[in-house]
């Protein structure tokens, strides 16, 4: 479900210092901790991280870099690696993940990627199997199986 009406915004070392960042350690209690991720945002622009929001004080974004500048080891020549994407409380169902998705597909096919890669619980799986992906097992934890799923630019 698309919703054309919502904003949305990429940072850059130029808008960074004044945005919101929407992270989890957002609150006062760590402050340093999302100072530090500001600044780490910052060394990882130049190698083609890009971190899109919603235009609101929301925890509604995606982050993603060509996977050789992934911050987790991961092979996958050629991909675009999602490093956090997160669409939180009343902000769902609202097109919201459908949109962010699309803007990195649009990417990937721009610099000519061969796809997405992502890791993600088994919960998050069913959002990503109407994009037709491919699931592997990566990890088998206590609670939860972790899954490293790759999105073809050719199956969208």
């Amino acid at each position: 479900m698309e919703n054309t009406e919502l904003k949305y915004t990429i940072l850059t070392t130029e808008n960074i210092d004044k945005e919101h960042i929407c992270c989890a350690f957002s609150d006062k209690k760590c402050s340093e901790g999302y100072q530090l991720k500001k600044e780490w945002l910052k060394k990882e622009f130049p190698n083609g991280y890009v971190f899109r929001r919603l235009d609101a004080r929301a925890k509604v974004f995606i982050e993603y870099v060509p996977a050789e500048y992934a911050w987790i080891p991961v092979t996958a020549p050629n991909y675009l690696m999602i490093n956090c994407f997160w669409v939180s409380g009343q902000y769902k169902g609202h097109g919201h993940g459908y949109n962010l998705l699309q803007s990195v597909i649009e990417d990937a096919k721009k610099l000519q990627k061969n796809g997405l890669a992502t890791v993600v619980g088994t919960k998050k799986e069913p959002f990503y199997e109407r994009y037709q992906v491919v699931a592997e097992t990566w990890i088998q934890g206590n609670r939860k199986t972790v899954q490293r799923i790759f999105i073809t630019c050719n199956d969208v």
